[in-house]
């Protein structure tokens, strides 16, 4: 904007100058078929020959008119000169009389009487026919036309040129925001689209544009997605459903051939172990393929989480049996009846029963395993103290993921890596938190403890 005003103000200059610089030439024109030679021998000027009715862009009386020869002296004048005299312009003698002329503009006009512009536009051409010019005629003209053309061009460009750029930027602005308020809710819409909210799809804009374009195929592809990872949900879910009833066949049938042939029990139980295995391995994908189904697949309902510790303790008092190891339950006195969990009973049972399972597969010496439930004003907060060696820093980040085991205890114990998942898969679909750090007791014993938050809500 800035170089185009300049190039255009250039422009509007140079074109005002030509048409104030031809409207001069013809006045000089009249004025040099007006000179006439007196009796004396004296150059003079003719008025009758000046007024023509003619538009000039400066008014007929204000306009300066001289006659100098080449030693720079005035021959006659026209106008009301004061102690000012016009310069002499040395290149008007170099030109021939056949409409040749200079021009000069003049900005210091201190002397002049009553003078009517700031600079004056003064032309010169010979007068006479010789070779070598010995008469110059002056004719000089304020120039208030069109200094005060300019300044209004000015102003225009000054006032014009930020006023165009405001409305640009605020009309800019709008239709920037219409354009992209599309894209902002394609946005939005695709945050909330995740593995519980597959069914989300990204809102069509109405214009027929390459916004919507790309709102439909990414639908497209939603689709796709979403038809893959229900196909490979209800796989998994009836291939362990299917798997349940034969593993249930063959721990009835093991269990039959113990008790009628103890001799050979050990290898029974070799068997019945196995099958155990396989059958907790079946559970927990049921659990893991209900839980990736989403929130729609849950059992929501009231539940107070100090009767699903009971409940896991229930559950896992045979393996606490087998171990003979102490499991010390910790109700805080925060708790209020008021404030209760808006959640799946089964699967909150599921993932206090894991914790406590692996507290007690990697436990050791004969400290009691601590669990403590308390309240915040926001969260029910459980915690489970394992007294066990510290976990390395290098598996604490990945101990939640599918199928891992630590390198340090995978060893010691049987297992399948799915049991600490499933506890942060089901936190999550709750809308809590699992965490996992090394602490030290207060009488100095290391433990390992596995926090989890959720958000209580009130009925």
């Amino acid at each position: 904007m800035l170089l185009f005003a300049v190039i255009t103000f250039n422009f509007l200059t140079q074109t005002l100058q030509k048409e104030f610089d031809d409207a001069l030439y013809n006045y000089a024109v009249d004025v040099l078929d007006g000179i006439a030679l007196s009796p004396r021998g004296s150059l003079t000027f003719e008025e009758s020959q000046l007024d023509r009715q003619k538009i000039y862009p400066f008014s007929l009386g204000t306009a300066l008119i001289q006659i100098t020869n080449r030693q720079g002296l005035v021959a006659s004048q026209l106008g009301d000169f004061g102690a000012f005299a016009l310069p002499l312009d040395r290149k008007a003698f170099q030109l021939e009389q056949d409409g040749e002329v200079s021009y000069l503009t003049i900005y210091d006009v201190s002397g002049l009487i009553s003078k009517e512009a700031e600079t004056y536009r003064m032309i010169s051409f010979p007068i006479d026919n010789t070779p070598i010019p010995q008469l110059i005629l002056q004719v000089a003209a304020p120039m208030t036309l069109l200094e005060n053309q300019l300044q209004n061009r000015k102003l225009a460009f000054q006032f014009g040129i930020p006023m165009v750029l405001l409305i640009a930027t605020i009309a800019g602005l709008f239709l920037s925001d219409r354009a992209l308020a599309p894209i902002r809710k394609m946005i939005d819409q695709a945050g909330n689209i995740s593995v519980d909210a597959l069914s989300n799809r990204l809102p069509i804009p109405p214009v027929k544009d390459e916004i919507r374009d790309l709102s439909v195929t990414l639908n497209s592809m939603l689709d796709r997605i979403q038809k893959a990872f229900e196909s490979q949900e209800r796989f998994v879910a009836d291939a362990s459903h299917q798997l349940l009833t034969p593993l249930a066949v063959m721990k009835g049938q093991i269990e039959r051939s113990i008790s009628e042939n103890p001799q050979g029990s050990e290898i029974f139980k070799g068997l019945l172990q196995e099958v155990d295995h396989l059958s907790r391995l079946v559970q927990d994908m049921l659990v893991l393929a209900r839980i990736d189904a989403g929130r729609d697949s849950l059992h929501l309902q009231e539940v107070a989480l100090d009767e699903v510790i009971f409940e896991a303790l229930r559950r896992v008092e045979k393996l606490r049996a087998e171990s003979e190891k102490r499991i010390q339950v910790q109700l805080s006195e925060s708790l209020k009846q008021s404030a209760i969990f808006w959640g799946d009973m089964d699967l909150l049972v599921h993932l206090v029963f894991n914790l406590l399972e692996n507290a007690l597969k990697y436990s050791k010496g004969t400290e009691a395993i601590r669990l403590q439930l308390q309240q915040t004003e926001k969260y029910l907060e459980l915690s489970v103290e394992n007294p066990s060696d510290w976990i390395a820093e290098e598996d604490l980040a990945t101990i939640f993921e599918r199928f891992h085991r630590g390198s340090a205890t995978a060893h010691r114990q049987r297992g399948f890596g799915l049991g600490l998942s499933i506890v942060q898969k089901i936190a999550q679909v709750h809308g809590g938190e699992m965490s996992v750090l090394n602490s030290t007791r207060e009488d100095g014993l290391q433990v390992v403890v596995f926090q989890l938050k959720l958000p209580i809500s009130v009925a």
